[in-house]
């Protein structure tokens, strides 16, 4: 069976994490933004049925607003999103190095699940440090 996994020397700093956590937000917002799209249009139409399906969804959003009304709302995506990776990224990879090299679990699912919790408890008191610090910002 081939290495998948190698140890290193030093665990990665999380300086070194915010960069890449804020590609891969980048990236993921960019690829996944017009089926976020799609998903609340589908998702606003009450009682009307305006769009039949995903399908139908796609074809009229691309007939009436052609390829950027896929992109509709991909700024404060991204901005919520380049803001939020980094921290999110950061605090699981960082709590699960940690808890691994103090050798309290193993690398298995309760480390995982525990990392989650560390992250998602992180990623609620960022967001809501960063909502005052925005609405002060803009008052």
């Amino acid at each position: 069976m081939p290495l998948l996994y190698k140890e290193r020397a030093h665990s990665t700093r999380i300086w070194e994490k915010i960069p890449v956590s804020v590609c891969a937000a980048l990236v993921g917002i960019l690829v996944a933004n017009p089926t976020e799209v799609v998903k609340i249009r589908l998702q606003e139409q009450n009682h009307k049925q305006y769009y039949k399906g995903c399908i139908n969804c796609y074809r009229k959003i691309f007939r009436t607003e052609g390829i950027k009304g896929f992109w509709s709302g991909v700024i404060p995506n991204l901005t919520r999103n380049i803001i939020d990776s980094p921290v999110e990224i950061a605090t699981y990879y960082h709590s699960k190095e940690f808890i691994l090299r103090k050798g309290w679990l193993r690398d298995s699912l309760p480390l995982h699940f525990i990392c989650g919790l560390v992250t998602g408890s992180c990623t609620l008191r960022w967001r809501g440090s960063a909502h005052r610090w925005w609405e002060t910002l803009w008052k």
